[in-house]
């Protein structure tokens, strides 16, 4: 059985079944919210949501439907996932893998094979880089000479679906210009199910020395702007202004790996 369904092969599927039907049939459902009714069908579906502690889409029906299953088609049109529903039962729990994009989807109400409802969901993606902080190298057996060469970014869910976020490094500033590199620094995680917030840590694993290593041996408390990208899967990178305080004593690298910088850096996000 081939997975895909365009929207031509939907409609010539549906076509019989709507013979007879004097409303709904070829209507829109113009209600907020994400989604709506495609225009293929019956009004079944009332509402589709994910429910991110479970990674499952929730399609909820009417009270008298006759539907017998539920499919998810991504933006491709390719099946995602599907299941059954009982004639008693008025949700639908669709098991998803993967990261969904910020683009809309098809979940189709079937009665057996043929198709009965077409509705549009999309996905609400929406993350948010709301703090940063120094944080010290663990490498190396010398602690007390280590500088702040690390940043601890974190991220805020404000979306309705499970977020990934695939890189975030430095983008801009003087780390930048003195690597002279695109990205200084580098790293990512994903949200656990159902947790809002999550950190990750930007290290220097594709420079020689430390994050904010510049060149100049002298920190003295000076302020500099970098700015900060994230890569976020499905949808647009964010990027953050930030301003950096060198202060301490500079660092020199050494043969255990501690990295090379200002021993006291603070950080702050520009608004």
């Amino acid at each position: 059985m081939n997975s895909k369904l365009t929207r031509r092969e939907t409609l010539a599927g549906v076509g019989i079944g709507c013979i007879g039907i004097t409303a709904g049939c070829m209507g829109d459902n113009d209600e907020g919210g994400g989604g709506g009714n495609g225009g293929l069908g019956t009004n079944t579906i009332e509402s589709v949501d994910f429910d991110a502690e479970d990674n499952e889409v929730v399609v909820s029906v009417i009270d008298d439907h006759n539907i017998g299953g539920v499919r998810l088609y991504d933006p491709d049109g390719e099946r995602v996932t599907l299941t059954g529903i009982d004639p008693v039962q008025t949700e639908a729990r669709l098991r998803f893998q993967g990261t969904l994009e910020n683009e809309p989807y098809n979940v189709v109400a079937y009665d057996e094979n043929e198709p009965m409802e077409e509705y549009e969901w999309i996905p609400t993606l929406d993350v948010d880089l709301v703090g940063v902080e120094t944080a010290e190298s663990d490498v190396g057996p010398l602690p007390d000479r280590s500088s702040d060469s690390h940043l601890e970014i974190t991220f805020e869910n404000n979306g309705d679906v499970a977020a990934n976020i695939e890189s975030i490094y430095i983008s801009d500033g003087f780390p930048v210009d003195y690597y002279d590199q695109d990205q200084v620094g580098s790293g990512g995680g994903g949200f656990q199910r159902g947790v809002d917030q999550t950190t990750t840590t930007i290290a220097p694993d594709n420079v020689d020395e430390g994050l904010f290593e510049d060149g100049d041996l002298e920190c003295g408390g000076r302020t500099e702007i970098i700015g900060i990208t994230a890569e976020i899967e499905g949808s647009d990178p964010i990027t953050r202004e930030v301003e950096v305080t060198l202060g301490g004593e500079y660092i020199e690298p050494d043969v255990y790996y501690d990295p090379a910088g200002c021993g006291d850096v603070s950080v702050e996000l520009i608004d």
